[in-house]
């Protein structure tokens, strides 16, 4: 009986030690246990280092990992079989495995621990995943350019999926001027305020941007402190991606992504932000081709709405003159009142030809047809005040001038004395005073590493309330459209401006009080 047990434990034995798969032998002693004992397969996946810890307490082996010691205590405890996966690191090679793990009870004082290497499954099934939500998000893309309402929201919610997809803190979009050749920092979220501040606008011919906006190549940057120690201690930022975004072949913007944290881009995840890239730019380009499209038709509409109703108060004005001039002529001492009538409708035949004029140079704006030229700021000012003089002799207008140069260079086109013209006009015709008052004054200033010449008409006209300033700019507004006298005016200098690359507002003379006048600003760049 003795020789069939003995046999029988040594075949036990046997078979536990030639078992395929890593098995590790525990022995309960007082409150703790003691590795009492490894087969083959344990030997070889540890790489023979756990024999050196045969005998070791689990307490001491398990300080640092409190999940595998409370395993080791339940089967003990409830004399039971449990399974679960882990992730485990072994503590004399150092390789990482995913492992699913067999806790045992062996009467009367053993557990017998089985782990089975499942790595090469779990990063299967981590890849699969990841490809998954890579589609996800590509697909997202081709839907939200499909339905989205605005480039806003298609832009924020594509960067949305980005960040959260890389698991990163921030990120936003460059957009390309080509003309100016500074790509503009237009939307971004989760940046640091001294990040945007310093990054907003760049020059693409600098680096690094000039590899992704010229040689539309995308940019990986592991750890931004080998690069940029101070920027990355003030920014916190250490990792960044920058995307081209290529449409019909030519980068139009990129799509940034910065991280907190160190990330080595694998490169899977290369290739995906560099197809995010692809497939945003593509759909960008066909979002602003159908924004271009409803923009044209929405601005022929107000053109021809304005335009009718500008044509039909002038036809009707030259109507009613006819009708009172047809009473005059039969009566030869009301005779200087046919002079008047005529003086009138002469006005309106002017009235129209300058609005069928102002039809065509809006239309030549938005063609591009007037190309830009270096010109001397100061030379226009002087040249529209003496057109002003020569057209108002009926009113007592003195414009002053506090000008910061005698030249100032910019880049334009003779529409600028369109744009002065305008303005003053308006300056004049809105003013009730026996003395209309215009002072024209200039200063430089710069932003975002840009330069600027601030222009400021200020006048003691009757002013613009709050509510109107936000609309006497904006194409196809029903009131501004129907505001008497306005015509093209308006549109015309904020279209001409912008075709400068420059801006346009308007503000209180006397802050708070509308009418005390008003001050239009227009920014220039300068050519330097």
């Amino acid at each position: 009986m003795n020789k069939n047990s003995d046999s029988y434990k040594e075949q036990f034995e046997i078979f536990l030690r030639e078992l395929p798969i890593p098995t590790f032998t525990w022995q309960i002693v007082n409150d703790d246990l003691i590795l009492f004992n490894c087969n083959n397969a344990a030997d070889q996946i540890t790489e023979g280092g756990v024999k050196k810890l045969l005998g070791i307490k689990a307490s001491v082996l398990y300080k640092d990992q409190k999940d595998i010691l409370d395993d080791l205590t339940r089967c003990t405890r409830e004399k039971t079989t449990f399974s679960r996966e882990m992730s485990y690191t072994y503590q004399i090679s150092g390789k990482e495995k995913y492992l699913y793990v067999t806790y045992g009870f062996i009467s009367p004082n053993f557990v017998i621990v089985h782990t089975e290497d499942i790595t090469e499954r779990i990063e299967v099934e981590q890849q699969l995943m990841q490809r998954n939500i890579e589609m996800n998000i590509l697909n997202q893309i081709v839907k939200l350019g499909n339905t989205a309402e605005d480039l806003n929201t298609f832009l924020g919610d594509i960067l949305d999926s980005t960040i959260s997809l890389m698991n990163f803190d921030g990120g936003g979009y460059y957009f390309l001027d080509p003309i100016t050749n500074i790509a503009n920092l237009m939307y971004h979220k989760g940046l640091p305020s001294s990040f945007i501040d310093k990054v907003k606008a760049a020059r693409i011919e600098d680096k690094p941007y000039n590899r992704v906006f010229l040689e539309n190549l995308p940019i990986f940057i592991e750890n931004y402190s080998k690069i940029s120690p101070k920027w990355n201690k003030e920014w916190g930022i250490l990792s960044i991606a920058s995307i081209p975004l290529i449409s019909r072949g030519k980068t139009i913007g990129a799509l940034n992504i910065a991280s907190k944290k160190e990330h080595g881009f694998s490169s899977e995840e290369k290739e995906l932000l560099i197809t995010i890239g692809r497939e945003v730019g593509t759909t960008l380009g066909r979002l602003q081709t159908d924004e271009v499209l409803l923009e044209a038709f929405n601005r022929v509409s107000f053109y021809k709405d304005l335009f009718i109703h500008d044509i039909s108060n002038i036809i009707n004005n030259i109507y009613m003159a006819l009708e009172q001039s047809s009473g005059y002529i039969d009566e030869p001492k009301r005779l200087f009142k046919l002079k008047e009538t005529h003086e009138r409708m002469k006005n309106q035949v002017n009235r129209s030809k300058k609005l069928i004029s102002n039809v065509r140079k809006l239309s030549q704006i938005e063609d591009s047809e007037i190309p830009l030229a270096r010109m001397d700021l100061i030379d226009k000012i002087n040249e529209v005040k003496i057109m002003i003089g020569t057209h108002y002799l009926e009113k007592d207008v003195i414009i002053q001038e506090e000008l910061e140069s005698k030249m100032v260079f910019i880049q334009a086109n003779e529409l600028l004395l369109e744009v002065f013209e305008n303005i003053l006009i308006n300056a004049i015709k809105y003013n009730e005073n026996d003395v209309v008052q215009i002072l024209i004054r200039t200063s430089k200033l710069k932003e975002a590493s840009n330069n600027f010449i601030k222009l400021e008409f200020i006048d003691n006209g009757t002013g613009i309330e709050d509510l109107r300033k936000d609309f006497i700019f904006q194409e196809g507004y029903k009131e501004y459209k129907m505001t008497k006298g306005m015509g093209f005016g308006l549109t015309l200098v904020k279209k001409i401006v912008h075709s400068y690359h420059g801006k346009i507002w308007v503000e209180d003379k006397v802050k708070g009080d509308y009418s005390k006048g008003c001050n239009f600003i227009i920014l220039l760049p300068l050519d330097i």
